[in-house]
């Protein structure tokens, strides 16, 4: 029976028509504005692709191309994001890493030796007789891996290059990047605003809850605010909109200078300031068995259920105590899906006016594992007393088949190749750019706003967003008064906001890096080894170097080493972030010079 709602709860989106594609020679039903992965979910699919070493099941978590949860080969292309990847008529999709199939796969076996290929196994194992030692490396290789390069491939053809200059960088084009150019517009100054998706706003266009905070916008749902900012940046004149374009690096020399991969062409953007608005990731889930295919992100299922139509299941358990776990739990009753419970730290969660609806509130406890096999099907709940710690003989098992996750943390990538002071605040969700209230960081022209500059609400994105907009045009020596005054007017309105943070569970089935399979045991037993600083940890442990690039993982490494050495999380700091930020073909670090 289909997961599939009889349309999306967002009625300005449409299905599209009916197409076929095959999964494994397979043929399934689908839609031309769905993507393999929700097509797949909607016919009942959870499990993707299994994992690089342990062959542990794999599915779709955030839905938003970042989690690299659901790499497949598609049209003879291996390790294709299937959630970024709309389904095409006779379209031929593949999983990876299993044989024979990711159903039944009998190479999860080493699931059961993971106690002897833990992290850094490498380094210990398999290493001699020295004359055996290729053998080895064959052996380990036709098992541990992901996809199989094609041998014939169509040959790709190259992108142009060019070099551009602009007077201010907008990189980030939801609320807040849209609201900072707008308020950058002016005849004498150049402005490019740049986003990775096709068109602007971000996850507010997922969003059919009411805005609150800015007048303006009053009474308005979320995603019909995006339709008047868009608007309005129609109306300013000298603002250039790139979109499909994906910043993939700064590689500052004396200079602002960005790398930009779009669909058409790669560019190399020289800007005198850079305004960073490119919000935030999802976090995972800190708890036993994290990585069944079952638990998804919060706003993975909103964006499911809003834009697709397609429920991720029928019972659900969601973590966390904040507005999006409130608001999405409320979302999945509207869409049928029986809420068991909404598991959160605080003592004590009410519902305001608001949030009509009854949802059950679990206060005081979090989730302390996954219970099932191949794919979700339970949760282990236990309270916690008031320093966080497990209270003895109060576990409870509730039956589902989705866990929501709704803990959010800022990108941080950019900033730190930039050089930006870096500082942890649980409550902003993670790292963010120190900055000042003109929202400028400690680089000199580098401004920060939005989820980037810490988890907010969509209006305190907005306020920010206008607040760079106008230091960056003013910092250039635009004498505006009006800007001025309204930028000390924005000032006074930015709410203060803070959040829920994640309660960690310890345990050898508690994965950190869901790419490379390691768990917190784990790197736990690497730390008392010796390898109590962060890069040599990442290195040894391989933690952080999988295909989501340590989008999911960094921020629970640096928990637990921090935990285990007794440093803070700002002593601990974070390993380098080097280009590429996001992955990009090779082909385009190859693209022909126009200039030449």
């Amino acid at each position: 029976m289909s997961l599939r709602l009889e349309e999306p709860l967002i009625s300005d989106f449409s299905r599209g028509k009916e197409v076929k594609f095959s999964i494994d020679g397979r043929e399934i039903k689908a839609y031309s504005n769905e993507t393999v992965a929700v097509a797949l979910l909607a016919s009942r699919r959870r499990i993707l692709m299994r994992s690089v070493k342990f062959h542990r099941p794999r599915g779709n978590f955030c839905f938003r191309g970042r989690c690299a949860r659901c790499l497949m080969k598609i049209n003879g292309i291996p390790n294709v994001r299937a959630c970024d990847t709309l389904v095409r008529n006779e379209m031929t999709v593949e999983s990876q890493n299993a044989y024979p199939d990711v159903q039944t796969d009998i190479l999860s076996i080493f699931d059961k030796f993971s106690n002897y290929f833990t992290a850094g196994f490498q380094y210990h194992k398999f290493i001699r007789p020295k004359f055996l030692q290729q053998l080895y490396l064959n052996m380990l290789g036709r098992f541990i891996g992901l996809g199989t390069i094609p041998e014939k491939t169509n040959e790709k053809e190259l992108k142009p290059y060019m070099t551009k200059k602009t007077d201010i960088a907008i990189i980030g084009g939801g609320p807040a990047g849209i609201s900072a150019a707008i308020h950058t517009s002016n005849p004498h100054i150049e402005t490019t605003l740049i986003d990775e998706n096709d068109g602007l706003g971000g996850n507010l266009n997922f969003r059919k809850d009411e805005f609150v905070g800015i007048t303006d916008y009053e009474e308005t749902k979320n995603y019909e605010v995006v339709k008047k900012l868009i608007q309005e940046l129609k109306e300013a004149p000298n603002i250039e909109v790139l979109t499909n374009a994906v910043v993939e690096g700064y590689y500052g020399n004396g200079e602002h200078t960005l790398g930009i991969v779009s669909d058409k062409q790669v560019i190399k953007l020289h800007a005198k300031r850079i305004v960073i608005v490119t919000g935030s990731y999802d976090a995972a889930g800190t708890f036993e068995n994290n990585d069944l295919p079952g638990v998804y992100s919060a706003r993975g299922i909103e964006k499911l259920l809003n834009v697709y139509g397609v429920k991720p299941g029928n019972d659900a358990v969601m973590l966390g105590g904040g507005s999006l776990a409130l608001r999405v739990s409320k979302l999945m009753l509207e869409a049928g899906i029986n809420v068991q419970g909404i598991v959160t730290k605080h003592q004590k969660l009410t519902l305001n006016s608001k949030q009509s609806v009854e949802l059950p509130i679990i206060n005081r406890a979090i989730i302390e594992r996954a219970r099932g096999r191949k794919e979700v099907k339970g949760v282990t709940i236990v309270d916690i007393d008031e320093s966080g710690n497990v209270i003895p003989r109060t576990r409870r098992n509730m039956n589902c088949d989705v866990i929501g996750i709704s803990y959010l943390q800022p990108t941080y990538e950019l900033q730190f190749q930039i050089g930006c002071k870096l500082s942890y605040d649980p409550g902003l969700g993670g790292f963010v750019a120190l900055h000042d209230d003109n929202m400028q960081t400690s680089i000199q022209g580098v401004f920060v706003a939005g989820d980037a500059a810490g988890i907010k609400s969509p209006a305190g994105s907005i306020i920010e967003g206008r607040i760079a907009g106008l230091s960056s045009i003013l910092s250039l020596g635009v004498e505006d008064i009006g800007k001025e005054d309204l930028r000390r007017a924005y000032i006074k309105m930015l709410p203060k906001e803070r959040l829920e943070t994640a309660k960690m569970i310890g345990g050898k089935r508690r994965y950190v890096c869901f790419c490379e399979d390691v768990n917190e045991s784990e790197i736990v037993n690497a730390i008392h080894q010796g390898y109590s600083h962060i890069e040599m940890l990442k290195r040894y442990t391989g933690v952080s170097t999988g295909s989501c690039q340590g989008k999911f993982c960094l921020i629970s490494l640096i928990e637990i080493l921090a935990k285990e050495t007794g440093k803070s999380f700002d002593e601990v700091g974070v390993p380098t972030q080097r280009p590429p930020i996001k992955p990009v073909y090779l082909s385009d670090l190859a693209s022909e010079d126009v200039e030449r």
